[in-house]
């Protein structure tokens, strides 16, 4: 941490606070001569398709934490939480996207507000969604296979078994949401996902 000598002083530097939540210098300072540190060890740990949890290392003398986000890709980071906890589940998020994370410290003194610069930023990635509602229909010379389909994914393979105990095997990959199978014989049982 940088030290002053004494009292409170202000000081220009990449502050967490500002009118439209971009970088831009701000007032940052401390009490007791010490400015406040940034957030250290932040983590990401997808829970789900549509929740990520983000967490950090607690920072001295800090009441608050503001934390930010911003879709990979975006140019502007848009807050989305401010919090006592040094931790933070965002179910804000959607399925096969990829998030950006960055937090700062806050603390009041005398009845003003001070905040540290801005963490590391950390990533994270949720899961895409599965296909859903998966039909198989008899065609004249085959069988046509169609599914629901998923946001955000590059395309789809499509696999198939024999009978009940058959072993699933690779058969296309494809990026709309139907196939025609027409290597398929009369009288046999098939199983597709």
């Amino acid at each position: 941490p940088i030290r002053i000598n004494s009292g409170i002083h202000i000081i220009h530097i990449n502050s967490c606070v500002n009118s439209d939540w971009k970088d831009r210098p701000t007032v940052d300072v401390a009490h007791g001569g010490t400015i406040i540190d940034p957030p250290t060890g932040i983590t990401t740990k997808v829970l789900n398709k549509t929740s990520v949890k983000v967490k950090w290392n607690q920072v001295d003398n800090s009441t608050r934490y503001i934390l930010y986000r911003k879709k990979l890709g975006d140019e502007n980071y848009g807050r989305i939480a401010v919090l006592i906890k040094n931790y933070y589940i965002d179910n804000g998020v959607y399925s096969g996207e990829e998030y950006i994370y960055k937090v700062c410290a806050y603390t009041g003194v005398d009845g003003k507000e001070y905040f540290s610069e801005f963490s590391n930023e950390k990533s994270a990635k949720t899961y895409i969604s599965s296909p859903s509602s998966v039909k198989v229909a008899q065609m004249p010379k085959g069988l046509k296979v169609t599914w629901k389909g998923v946001y955000n994914v590059a395309g789809y393979n499509v696999y198939r078994k024999t009978g009940d105990n058959g072993k699933f095997k690779f058969l296309v990959r494809t990026n709309v949401t139907a196939f025609d199978d027409y290597s398929v014989r009369k009288g046999v049982k098939y199983v597709y996902k």
